[in-house]
């Protein structure tokens, strides 16, 4: 469940002799509980339906903006618009005005337990 940033901990003491039983500092808000209790959700399916009049929304563009999902997929009425990671490097997907339709689907699949409710389909300057 990597959150964007690597887990820092600096190894104390430690005795080639003998198995690793060491001791560890963690950097400020991270503890060993924090990284054990994080949580693993399966993969999930996530479906929004829309309207689309671009006498109303206007011609674009438009952009899917995964805010709160972690890893995973993302397709536009059955065609896959690519592949998300929080890490980067992209942080918004193009939705082409072409695929856009009077009802519409967006699909996401979220492999590690991102919630969708901050991900948002926006026209670039409301990002």
């Amino acid at each position: 469940n990597y959150a964007g940033m690597a887990y820092r901990a600096h190894l104390l003491e430690y005795d080639p002799a003998q198995s690793l039983d060491a001791r560890w500092s963690f950097c400020p808000g991270v503890t060993a509980g924090a990284i054990s209790e994080q949580r693993t959700a399966a993969p999930t399916f996530f479906r929004a339906t829309f309207a689309y009049d671009a006498a109303i929304h206007g011609r674009g563009p438009f952009r899917f903006a995964p805010h709160g999902l972690r890893k995973g997929q993302v397709w536009l009425n059955k065609r896959n618009i690519g592949r998300y990671w929080q890490i980067g490097p992209q942080e918004t997907y193009k939705l082409p005005a072409s695929w856009l339709q009077p009802e519409n689907e967006l699909l996401v699949f979220e492999e590690e337990g991102g919630e969708p409710e901050q991900a948002a389909i926006c026209s670039p300057d409301r990002l």
